[in-house]
């Protein structure tokens, strides 16, 4: 088996030409983007790349987060947990941008900001935006 072969079935290639020589190169999948230096690189948490020989990754888009490498699709950010909002896109970590404000709280996924938080029933508080607590 040739290398050209070998290179196709091992890890998909791109085949340069260049001042007569040939050249062959690994193919960036879907989750790594080709950096300038024409390395493949995981795509970095907040982002994905849902296409092959990407030139850069996307970020997560608002209420959502991706809180490991190598993100494919837009699916692989999860969305913002209960009680939390995400106002930016690329968020790293479940945390995303703040919790609801005191007082108020939320059983939505998702939200892309604090406006989408509930104000608490009377004789309730919210504790961290996880749960209500009765104050009583």
């Amino acid at each position: 088996m040739n290398e050209k072969m070998m290179c196709y079935l091992l890890f998909g290639c791109i085949l340069l030409f260049a001042r007569g020589q040939v050249e062959y190169r690994e193919v960036c999948g879907r989750g790594w983007y080709r950096a300038t230096n024409g390395n493949c690189i995981l795509c970095p948490r907040g982002t994905y790349s849902n296409t092959t020989e990407a030139s850069s990754c996307t970020k997560c888009a608002s209420g959502r987060y991706r809180d490991t490498l190598g993100g494919e699709t837009d699916d692989d950010c999860k969305l913002c947990p209960v009680s939390r909002y995400g106002q930016s896109t690329g968020l790293k970590t479940s945390l995303c941008t703040a919790a609801c404000p005191k007082g108020k709280y939320s059983t939505t996924e998702g939200l892309i900001n604090p406006s989408g938080c509930d104000v608490c029933p009377i004789g309730y508080f919210s504790n961290n935006c996880n749960f209500v607590n009765s104050v009583k």
